[in-house]
């Protein structure tokens, strides 16, 4: 096995946080239990920063990153790999995946890496994944969470590799209480992660299940990632932790072979482009989704001539429509789905049709984590790391400390149009935006809602001139009215257990009358969420939500902290081309810090 790259900190306890002042350090830990914020937050600096979406002391050890010299993806790293440990491995795994775009000041190059899930080489029949509720290791895909890292590090990382995975092991071991926020989620996932006995190993405290009162500590994951500080990604993919990784998926019904995991590669690519009111964004590139899918929905708006969103119902109608049109078509060819042509057609036919066109792609909830830096030499980062799937899966799996996602049990389709043994596309958009060739923008966003609330927030900070703080703080548009709430941040009570069976209920008796119909059944699925309304937080006028009602669309206004409200988070970082200072601000219901110097 190959070490990881030495890197060249100055010191080699300056991101162990006991080195760091105790009360700062027990204060901001125990505050990263906090589960949900109703405010957005902001802050400026002129050096550098870091903001990410959950994990108070995840941000403050990227604060700390920056502080030893750190470049900006050594910060994105330190926060996101702390944020895992912070999560207990719930919403966010090492064992899930990671995407990257990056821009580089020395050579002012921009590049995308996708660590997105690979696929198991001996899975030929995954339209038979079983589906959750029901446990089976064939629902496992191969992690890109840490070949995504250490190639990050590799070609811009500054500090040592083991510095960066300090202050995780720094949570491992001392722990974090779970406090009342979080017990919901717990209890909501109690039978789901005692059913094995690692899940029991790591649920099990004082000879008991956790209650708001534990110290979640993670000795064996603290163990994991020392050998992941000394190694490299080489122990996940080809050491101790692969053949683990293989041995339980496989007593778990998977697929999988050591070949898998020492075939996996993370995917450096060029970034998906395109123009919009001057600015140029800088996508995800192939294989993933999410930055053609950006360039696809931001032309259109820019041919469709909006006005004002938040007080004209036929601009609001407009840019409904657009969203509800423009995800759809995650099997076209990313350079298809970027061309201006393609977004004339797109438009004519919105036009034509005088609302959304076609049946409409419900995005399901998953579970992510946004990091977005800047440092002091001009370098960005705009990341998202994601479990992809509900709180801890539906599996109870974990290896050596590791939470291992059940991704593939609601991709099912996605899977059968992929070779495999390769990665699955995903639709994560960070993104960067370039006015004359130099960053002022880099975005991130995580949530069912993802798409709709980043392309809303870019519109109003792009196109009609807010700032990110007045963007993150406006009323959101999130997704469509089906799947209850959000885990990350709200567990699912009995009240909303009711509506998911209602739903689901309503779904069953709409594909049956459509299957009577004769509607061809690869069609249901879109064609019922085409019948869910659109979920707009209630800052939204009514007046204005009747007007685009009247047009043609249904749309529903919700409470910001109504746990069922489908959630899509935002982050931007605004850089100033005349001052160089660097502006963060995050939408509400995330606690995540800006940080910076």
């Amino acid at each position: 096995m190959t070490a990881p790259r030495a890197g060249s900190s100055a010191s080699t306890t300056s991101l162990d946080p006991r080195s760091w002042p105790d009360d700062e350090v027990d204060h901001i830990l125990q505050a990263s239990s906090a589960m949900r914020s109703l405010d957005s937050a902001s802050a400026t600096y002129a050096h550098a920063l870091i903001v990410g979406s959950t994990g108070r002391f995840a941000q403050y050890a990227g604060r700390k990153a920056l502080e030893a010299g750190g470049s900006a993806a050594d910060a994105a790293l330190v926060t996101a790999f702390t944020q895992v440990a912070l999560a207990h491995g719930g919403w966010v795994s090492y064992a899930g995946i990671m995407s990257v775009v990056h821009y580089d000041a020395a050579t002012g190059k921009i590049t995308s890496l996708s660590g997105g899930f690979g696929t198991f080489k001996g899975e030929t029949d995954p339209s038979s994944i079983p589906a959750a509720p029901t446990p089976s290791g064939r629902s496992a895909l191969v992690p890109g969470y840490f070949k995504a890292a250490e190639e990050l590090h590799r070609r811009h990382g500054k500090l040592a590799w083991a510095d960066l995975l300090l202050p995780a092991i720094h949570v491992a071991e001392v722990g974090f209480v779970v406090g009342p926020e979080r017990m919901p989620i717990y209890d909501l996932k109690r039978d789901v992660v005692l059913r094995t006995p690692e899940g029991r190993e790591q649920f099990t405290f004082d000879g008991g299940y956790v209650d708001e009162d534990t110290r979640i500590t993670q000795p064996q994951l603290a163990g994991t990632l020392r050998r992941v500080a000394a190694e490299g990604a080489d122990h996940i993919y080809r050491g101790a932790w692969a053949q683990r990784f293989v041995e339980i998926v496989q007593r778990e019904g998977g697929n999988v072979t050591i070949d898998d995991l020492n075939n996996y590669e993370a995917i450096w690519s060029q970034p998906i482009t395109a123009e919009f009111n001057g600015y140029t964004l800088h996508g995800v590139g192939v294989p993933d989704t999410g930055g053609a899918a950006l360039a696809e929905s931001l032309q259109i708006v820019e041919l469709a001539d909006l006005g004002d969103i938040t007080s004209e119902g036929e601009s609001l109608h407009r840019l409904l429509s657009i969203m509800r049109t423009a995800t759809q078509f995650t099997g076209l060819p990313p350079a298809m789905r970027t061309t201006r042509s393609h977004a004339e057609k797109l438009w004519k036919e919105i036009q034509n049709a005088g609302g959304p066109v076609g049946p409409g792609v419900y995005s399901s909830g998953s579970h992510s984590d946004y990091v977005v830096s800047v440092d002091g030499d001009g370098n960005v980062v705009a990341m998202c790391h994601s479990i992809n799937t509900s709180m801890w899966g539906s599996t109870g799996i974990f290896v050596d400390g590791i939470s291992i996602p059940d991704s593939a049990c609601f991709q099912q389709q996605p899977l059968t149009l992929v070779t495999p043994g390769d990665h699955l596309p995903h639709p994560m958009n960070p993104a960067i935006f370039t006015r004359d060739g130099v960053p002022v923008l880099a975005s991130s966003s995580i949530g069912s809602g993802l798409m709709e609330t980043t392309l809303q927030c870019l519109v109003t900070t792009l196109r009609d001139g807010r700032s990110v703080a007045e963007s993150a703080a406006q009323p959101l548009i999130h997704n469509l009215d089906f799947i209850s709430g959000d885990s990350v941040t709200s567990a699912i009570e009995d009240a909303e257990e009711d509506a998911l069976a209602s739903g689901i209920s309503r779904m069953q008796r709409f594909m049956q009358e459509e299957l009577e119909k004769g509607t061809p059944q690869e069609e249901l699925y879109g064609r019922f969420m085409a019948t869910m309304p659109q979920v707009l937080e209630d800052g939204f006028d009514e007046d204005l939500v009747q007007d685009v009602r009247d047009r043609g669309i249904d749309v529903v206004r919700k409470p910001i902290d109504d746990p069922t409200l489908p959630r899509g988070y935002w982050v931007g970082v605004w850089i100033d081309p005349v001052t160089g200072h660097k502006t963060g601000a995050r939408t509400p219901y995330c606690t995540g810090l800006v940080e910076g110097i």
